[in-house]
């Protein structure tokens, strides 16, 4: 008999058939794993390190490579892709990922077809994705586990545990959360722990928000960043 989880639903969304940085519905469903112990999943080990260690300041410079990282709370690999670092705000650090880039996590990979823009916020548990039109999303917001940055063989990485919950604005003004099925699955499969749960449900009603009163990063913010060269490159 399947346990029942703590879930929220705000609506159901149509597959997307375009994909970006910004991306994609998913679809598929991970085999079920062996469980093991919390303190030995890599998932739980980068949300404790990043719950109570604030990502520290890396001197990032305009135009240095920049590796994006999502896992899952099991540690497993999910979405990876590679960009260049365009800047700092007070929303956060904004890295371009150029059309072509390649866009991967296991089973699936795809080129970039839109350029887009990513904003990592500098202690918010969420990565804002804005794409270039005329993609049909226009931003795409992963709930996840604050991210942390690091350098790894030398390369600016930021990495996350992605938490399921998106928030979505279609270039046609509708707004919702997405993958609701999805987090209530993952409650069960990954064993979230309750405070997880009520963290990334909060944010994502928080975002919700933020998007559909277009407050900052979300009305002009975002879309200015957008048209910014990356340094070193011709426009987009």
């Amino acid at each position: 008999m399947r346990r029942r989880v703590r879930a929220w639903t705000r609506s159901a969304s149509p597959p997307d058939t375009e994909y970006s940085a910004g991306r994609r519905r998913s679809s598929y469903r991970r085999e079920r794993r062996g469980t093991c112990p919390l303190s030995q999943r890599p998932g739980a080990s980068l949300w404790q390190v990043t719950d109570q260690q604030p990502p520290g300041p890396l001197t990032l410079v305009e135009g240095e490579p920049v590796a994006i990282r999502f896992v899952k709370w099991d540690g497993s690999q999910h979405w990876t892709y590679d960009g260049a670092y365009l800047g700092r705000d007070e929303h956060g650090h904004w890295v371009a990922v150029p059309v072509g880039a390649p866009i991967a996590r296991p089973g699936r990979s795809f080129d970039n077809e839109h350029y887009s823009v990513v904003c990592v916020p500098l202690q918010s548990g969420h990565v804002l994705t804005t794409n270039a039109d005329p993609h049909k999303v226009r931003h795409y917001v992963d709930i996840t586990t604050v991210p942390l940055w690091s350098r790894v063989d030398g390369t600016a990485t930021v990495s996350m545990v992605d938490l399921d919950l998106d928030v979505v604005e279609r270039r046609n003004g509708r707004i919702y959360v997405d993958d609701e099925d999805e987090f209530a699955d993952h409650q069960v499969e990954f064993a979230y722990p309750p405070e997880l749960v009520t963290s990334a449900e909060a944010e994502a009603r928080r975002v919700l928000v933020l998007v559909e009163t277009q407050a900052e990063p979300f009305a002009t913010v975002a879309e200015g960043w957008l048209d910014r060269p990356i340094p070193g490159r011709s426009a987009p």
